[in-house]
């Protein structure tokens, strides 16, 4: 809306309160002059709006200047400068080329060996137990586990669980990485665990 049209709104207005009772008036006035503050006005025009105040104290407001009136100042309202459609589609486009190259984040919330803990030791006659895997979410159709067990890479897998066999007694590390072809895609922390077997010279 430009200046003239936003005049003859105002004395439009004030035409249609100065028929009304003093309380009446009052209330209309101090309604026009909310409207007047909060609307946008074109950058660097200026509303000239005036307040009155009468022998019974009753108060109007006005754009006509006249004696005994005080001048109200209108503040520019603030503007906010929206992004153009171009740069929209721009940042999008980066977001989406992020997310598909796995720049914008890991692409699974928890990758952990839940089975042997860190710094946990158990039994196995045989040396056989399975590494279980805490994977969320579900493992992507082209991604595969691969376990390695004291640096040696063990046979890729779709898990959760992946067995070992025959692992021999004392301490070991494991660590299990997320891969699709020759990528790895995401990490566990590796573990460290002791498995005890029975010794063929401590047999009865």
């Amino acid at each position: 809306m430009n200046m003239r049209k936003q005049e003859d709104v105002v004395k439009s207005h004030l035409r249609q309160v100065a028929a009304t009772s003093a309380t009446t008036r009052r209330s209309c006035y101090l309604a026009l002059l909310t409207g007047l503050l909060v609307a946008p006005l074109p950058f660097g025009v200026q509303a000239e709006i005036y307040r009155f105040t009468d022998a019974e104290g009753n108060v109007e407001f006005t754009d006509q200047p006249r004696k005994g009136a005080e001048r109200v100042e209108v503040k520019e309202t603030a503007t906010i400068q929206l992004p153009k459609p171009d740069e929209v589609t721009a940042i999008i486009g980066e977001r989406q080329e992020a997310a598909e190259s796995g720049e914008g984040g890991p692409a699974y919330e928890t990758l952990q060996i839940a089975y042997p803990e860190n710094e946990s030791a158990f039994n196995s006659g045989s040396g056989d137990f399975n590494v279980v895997m805490n994977i969320t979410p579900d493992l992507q159709s082209e991604h595969f586990l691969r376990l390695t067990l004291d640096g040696q890479a063990q046979a890729l897998t779709k898990g959760p669980a992946i067995p070992l066999t025959n692992v021999d007694r004392g301490t070991h590390t494991i660590s299990v990485d997320v891969v699709e072809g020759d990528s790895v895609v995401q990490s566990a922390d590796p573990v460290t665990f002791t498995i005890h077997r029975p010794s063929v010279l401590n047999r009865p």
